[in-house]
């Protein structure tokens, strides 16, 4: 898989394929009823990767860091694999591609929901992540998950 930056004219692919990737979580809207307005400004203003195969983009992942110098945050959202390709390490490449581009962070952040969605937090924790707390967003329960970051570069 080839993992480049997205661009604007990739978002309603992205769409498209958010909208496959979370269909089998019907409970979960905001991915269902994101526009592609909305996508082309995440594209814009946040730093969103898009993994190619055979020409078409296949998986994609979102993040922008927070914090000042001495605490900074990379939160990731909606890491995506078609259904058609999971399985194939294909997130972990984008995750990992992902972390190396911010690799100038103390932490990764994400949430995800709780419900019928144990294989996504088991990927997770494979992946270094750890439960920090939960909460609900309506009647949703989320779980929130940080991984430190052992390969920080130090600065000074």
């Amino acid at each position: 898989m080839n993992i480049t930056l997205a661009q604007v004219q990739d978002a309603q692919a992205i769409l498209d394929l958010q909208k496959l990737a979370f269909s089998k979580f019907p409970k979960y809207l905001d991915p269902q009823l994101q526009t592609v307005q909305e996508v082309e400004h995440e594209i814009t203003h946040k730093t969103v990767l898009k993994g190619i195969v055979d020409g078409g983009i296949v998986g994609s992942v979102r993040a922008y860091v927070s914090g000042g110098p001495d605490e900074l945050n990379c939160h990731i959202g909606r890491l995506i694999v078609h259904p058609a390709h999971a399985r194939k390490g294909y997130g972990r490449q984008l995750m990992d591609k992902l972390e190396r581009k911010f690799a100038h962070v103390q932490r990764f952040q994400l949430f995800t929901g709780v419900e019928g969605n144990q294989a996504t937090i088991d990927m997770y924790i494979r992946f270094g992540y750890s439960e920090t707390r939960r909460g609900y967003r309506g009647t949703e329960e989320e779980i929130f998950m940080e991984k430190i970051n052992g390969r920080m570069r130090r600065t000074g």
